[in-house]
């Protein structure tokens, strides 16, 4: 600020100074102030001189141009003794004496950590990532830790992409040091009306851990063909270097079986979906029809009308009516055409809510055409009694889903004796109504319906120890078994070396301990082209040296003189005699190859193999429920490719975060 001093000044010497009108944050403005415009007039700012400043205490005038820093240093140097002052001391407040705690400053460890925490949050619960800049987000993370402050969505935008990165080399690695990948494929719609395919991959690592995870969601372009299909999936298997597929489940739709005809690829129909069509088939009866007809009807009433609906929570509470305390609150369920299962639920809870239902309908308080929809679809008691007999028929098909729609261990073993399970269930008792028999039989002829993909389901139970004899199937389907597994077990090539540890035993003992129980002959341990002999039991493995190659053609010549398909009906029928040591018992199935895959390693390849493929097609399934929170009506805009990493992080967090 231009310091200016004129003759004006001199000569208002002697004029009121008034004070700066308004609040101030400066004490400067305790000796400077303005002259007036008007001298009769009042001190407004109306009526003052605001373009010139005054000091008090000597009548210096400055033009006045917002800044106080001369005002000050004409303090500081014209009037710091006769006011008493220190330098700057206009400017500064009275020291205070803080007690307050203070905040330490994040490493950039912690930093990093919290960091990676908040990027699980938002990924984890499908969050939008605008949240790190709402107020009350940053408020409350600043309560739980002061020292942290949260990064900009641009931020979280970079760690996501560099965090999509490391994940994606995580899964490449895996899928290229794979013997074999399974796949599992859907398609799902988008509340935009824009169609997405998923593709899930399951292998079997070297360490016998079964690993799954999402490879990709892309957006479909034009119509859901078998060829469009067939493309994307080669075009997915291609970008995550997949070069040996060992079968893909889908479900039974005719463009999924055209698309894996058209890359002639092994596939498995979802069993989940055949589960749901053997259901639907069943149910298909005129009496059955009727009696969902009724309940559906009801349903619709009661989600229709709230007043009846808070009638129905009434009774519930009613001690005159209540039955059971954990009836209470329950609403009816509506079923889908699409799954049986919620049939089943429906059923269930119609059952259990038809005595407040009654009590609903002869209630005086509704209206008389409320009462009359409820009571024309109420059950007769011979109803009433099919629903229950229709329930206890229905809840092992519940039961086999749920086993055969697991992820996070094999099911390809267990579905064989899961369909064994529910024959036995559905099997015709002589106490059978005649609707209750024509439901059973329409199931079983369902269920003893082959199909070209049931090859998985008999080599997965072979290949399970506890369930390797198939003694639940006739002589023919064993036979058939066997042959396939002697197929798949000569297409086997044993590359690379049997992995052994070697491990040193006192002299004084006699077990090897924390290896399996070895059966009391001599074993014969394929390596490559070659065979060795292992004792069992002995003192110590030892891994066999140049001069038992050198004797190896008499060792094994009583083997060497057979041919490759009995040396294979061999091995084949040595797994089969074997029995399950008492220390197996434990063991999950995943566990028990490990532990004897180099007693049978030709067969554990086809185990390592057979077991990753999924049962159903539900892992790509379960996609679609995580889509809908992404993909809603606030977050309407996002595009394929950053919907495609949201899922892609969320789906593989557990394993590869």
């Amino acid at each position: 600020m231009a310091e200016e001093k004129t003759q004006t000044d001199l000569n208002n010497n002697s004029q009121a100074v008034f004070p700066y009108p308004g609040k101030t944050s400066s004490n400067v403005w305790n000796h400077f102030g303005f002259h007036k415009l008007n001298i009769e007039g009042p001190a407004t700012r109306d009526n003052l001189d605001m373009a010139k400043v005054v000091c008090k205490l000597c009548g210096k005038g400055y033009a006045n141009k917002g800044n106080t820093t001369n005002l000050q240093a004409h303090l500081d140097a014209t009037h710091r003794q006769s006011i008493g002052m220190k330098k700057n001391l206009g400017m500064q407040k009275q020291p205070t004496i803080s007690f307050q705690r203070q905040i330490p400053k994040l490493s950039t460890e912690k930093r990093d950590k919290t960091d990676d925490s908040l990027l699980k949050l938002l990924v984890g619960k499908a969050l939008p990532l605008s949240l790190t800049e709402n107020h009350f987000f940053k408020e409350f993370v600043q309560e739980l830790n002061p020292g942290y402050t949260v990064p900009g969505k641009k931020a979280v935008m970079r760690a996501l992409e560099k965090k999509n990165e490391e994940m994606h080399n995580r899964v490449l690695t895996d899928l290229k040091n794979a013997q074999g990948v399974s796949l599992t494929h859907d398609g799902w719609t988008s509340m935009n009306t824009e169609s997405f395919d998923t593709v899930t991959a399951h292998l079997i690592s070297e360490d016998w851990e079964l690993k799954s995870m999402v490879l990709q969601t892309k957006k479909i372009e034009g119509q859901h063909t078998g060829e469009n299909i067939s493309k994307n999936l080669l075009e997915t298997t291609s970008a995550w270097g997949i070069t040996k597929v060992t079968s893909i489940t889908t479900d039974n739709a005719a463009n999924e079986q055209k698309a894996v005809k058209l890359l002639d690829w092994n596939r498995f129909g979802c069993y989940g979906h055949r589960i749901n069509l053997v259901v639907k088939k069943s149910l298909n009866i005129p009496e059955v029809s009727s009696l969902l007809k009724k309940g559906r009807r009801l349903v619709t009433f009661f989600h229709q009308s709230s007043s009846v609906n808070d009638l129905l929570m009434i009774k519930q509470k009613d001690p005159s009516h209540c039955r059971n305390q954990n009836d209470i609150g329950h609403k009816l369920i509506m079923d889908c055409v699409t799954r049986w299962n919620s049939t089943l639920s429906m059923l269930e809870r119609l059952i259990e809510q038809m005595p407040y239902i009654t009590a609903v309908a002869n209630d005086i308080s509704i209206s008389k055409s409320a009462g009359v929809t409820i009571k024309s679809n109420l059950f007769t008691f011979e109803e009433q009694t099919l629903a229950e007999k229709l329930v206890q028929i229905l809840e092992p098909f519940l039961k086999a889903t749920q086993i055969l729609c697991a992820q996070n261990n094999p099911t390809m073993h267990k579905v064989i004796t899961t369909k064994m399970k529910i024959m036995k269930f559905i099997s015709i008792a002589d106490s059978d109504d005649d609707i209750i028999r024509d439901v059973k039989r329409k199931m079983i002829d369902e269920m003893n319906a082959r199909t070209e993909t049931e090859d998985f389901a008999l080599l997965g139970a072979v290949l399970n120890p506890d369930t390797k004899g198939l003694q639940f199937l006739c002589q023919e389907e064993k036979d058939h078994a066997m042959e396939i597994l002697k197929e798949q077990v000569k297409n086997v090539n044993l590359s690379g070396k049997i992995k052994i540890e070697k491990i040193e035993i006192n002299e004084g003992e006699n077990t090897l301990p924390q290896l399996p129980s070895l059966p009391s002959e001599n074993v014969i341990i394929e390596n490559d082209s070659n065979k060795s002999i292992v004792e069992s039991p002995a003192k110590k493995m030892k891994i066999m040296c140049s001069d038992a190659k050198w004797l190896e053609d008499v060792i094994i010549i009583g083997e060497s003189q057979n041919t490759d398909d009995d040396i294979i009906e061999n091995k084949i029928q040595r797994y089969l005699d074997s029995q399950r040591q008492n220390t197996d018992t434990t063991l999950t199935l995943l566990e028990w190859w490990k532990c004897n895959e180099y007693l049978y390693p030709r067969l554990a390849k086809v185990a390592r193999n057979i077991l990753a493929v999924p049962a159903s097609s539900v892992p790509s399934e379960r996609v679609f429920s995580l889509a809908g929170n992404i993909v809603n009506k606030k977050r309407s805009r996002l595009n394929a490719d950053n919907i495609d990493k949201l899922i892609f992080l969320n789906m593989n967090m557990k394993m590869y975060w």
